[in-house]
């Protein structure tokens, strides 16, 4: 996990963003499977996780930042993936699962401010405040958190 702890110059409140591959994870992202099944995430994904026990979803967490607002949000990536061999081994890591499945549905993040797709931010350094709205960097007294 990587990410960074934010002090507001503006109000002065704390936040932090989090992000990463996290192994081990098991049961991670039902609540996002469940809200495919219950059509939330649109029709195409949740014909998919309805109809193929056997898909699997990239539970990686993952920073999203809007390129028209600036809002961010930490989400699970939700990249949809079907098996490539028989019987594959269960994965406990994200990058191995690419190795036994394919992709098979792009992950895709709607700005809950304006609407617009949001994108990966592998950086973080620069966020807004949750808060108030200013844009910051990664504070130093708070420390940068890299596990």
């Amino acid at each position: 996990m990587e990410g960074f702890g934010f002090k507001c110059k503006k109000c002065g409140k704390t936040y932090e963003a989090m992000w990463g591959d996290d192994p081990m994870n098991v049961g991670f992202g039902e609540e996002y499977l469940e809200a495919m099944r219950q059509g939330e995430y649109g029709p195409e994904r949740q014909h998919i996780v309805l109809s193929d026990k056997s898909v699997l979803m990239d539970t990686t967490l993952r920073l999203y930042k809007c390129r028209k607002c600036g809002a961010w949000k930490v989400e699970c990536d939700m990249g949809l993936y079907a098996p490539k061999v028989d019987n594959p081994k269960v994965v406990w890591w994200a990058s191995y699962l690419k190795e036994q499945y394919r992709l098979i549905k792009e992950p895709f993040h709607k700005c809950d401010e304006c609407g617009c797709e949001m994108k990966i931010d592998k950086h973080g350094f620069r966020l807004k405040c949750p808060y108030c709205g200013k844009a910051n960097w990664g504070h130093p007294q708070i420390e940068v958190i890299d596990y």
